[in-house]
């Protein structure tokens, strides 16, 4: 769960970081986490990974676009934000986090090639994709 805490505090404090850039851009947010709640301490409540990103684009007040799949046409937007979740294996039996499958990495990759941002959070998302041609795109390295 500790982990999970510093995961969400990155994303949130992420999206603070960039806000300024991100004011006039167009954003989607596709929510396509495992609905995964852990606690927001400035809340006082629980939340998941989307709602975390949501809540911070409303207070920021940076208009976004939300969606439980990708859009069809996702040249509209200038950045795409995929928060995944967290796995945890040790909730219901061991639960994953969001996964993207072929078909929509390979849309992705398209959107990358326009030369628009993606940001991509959950636990265990380098794990899961290390040997994706999406995971290479990042230069991540382990």
């Amino acid at each position: 769960m500790r982990h999970s805490k510093v995961l969400l505090t990155v994303v949130i404090l992420s999206c603070l970081f960039f806000s300024q850039s991100l004011i006039g851009a167009e954003i989607f947010v596709w929510d396509h986490d495992n609905a995964l709640r852990v606690i927001d301490v400035t809340l006082q409540d629980t939340i998941t990974a989307v709602e975390g990103v949501t809540q911070t684009f409303d207070r920021l007040e940076i208009p976004y676009a939300e969606g439980e799949g990708l859009p069809e046409d996702l040249s509209i937007y200038d950045v795409i934000v995929i928060p995944l979740g967290f796995a945890c294996p040790s909730w219901g039996g061991g639960t994953p986090a969001g996964q993207i499958g072929q078909e929509n990495q390979e849309r992705l990759l398209e959107f990358l090639d326009m030369n628009r941002g993606l940001f991509i959070s959950g636990n265990d998302w380098c794990m899961e994709h290390m040997n994706s041609e999406l995971f290479s795109r990042f230069n991540i390295e382990f």
